[in-house]
């Protein structure tokens, strides 16, 4: 912009030609995406989606400027988004919800709530520890 002409702008405008905003209906597989009233069609993605986003909108380019080729560069957000906060505390990686979270992998589960509740679910559950193992609370039930 040294002199104010708009060829200036010219890379900018070639990066964002053929970018549009379009709606994801399901990922399962490929993702599939859906431009206004268009058919949904299979996309590519460079972000990593999992089953609860679909009919999130996204941000789509079309590769080599194929409207046939969808490639999803994000996932647009709004405020209404999530209640999850990720940072960073003292070399420590801190989640927070409003209420709850779940770390889910296959038939295992770990869920917090905000009234205090922990549950840890899975088939086959191990606690070991080098020192004392300790199972405090106002009453203990086994079996």
């Amino acid at each position: 912009m040294a002199d104010g002409r708009d060829s200036d702008f010219a890379p900018l405008a070639a990066l964002t030609a053929g970018v549009t905003t379009g709606r994801l209906v399901s990922v399962g597989g490929a993702p599939l995406v859906r431009v206004g009233e268009a058919a949904a069609q299979t996309a590519r993605s460079i972000v990593t989606l999992a089953p609860s986003d679909a009919g999130r909108e996204v941000l789509l380019a079309f590769e080599g400027g194929d409207a046939e080729k969808p490639v999803i560069l994000g996932l647009l957000q709004t405020e209404a988004t999530t209640d999850t906060v990720i940072t960073t505390e003292d070399g420590a990686v801190v989640i927070e919800a409003e209420q709850r979270l779940i770390l889910r992998c296959g038939k295992a589960s770990v869920m917090l709530t905000a009234d205090g509740r922990i549950a840890v679910r899975g088939g086959y559950l191990v606690s070991e520890a080098t020192g004392a193992n300790r199972i405090r609370g106002a009453s203990i039930h086994l079996n």
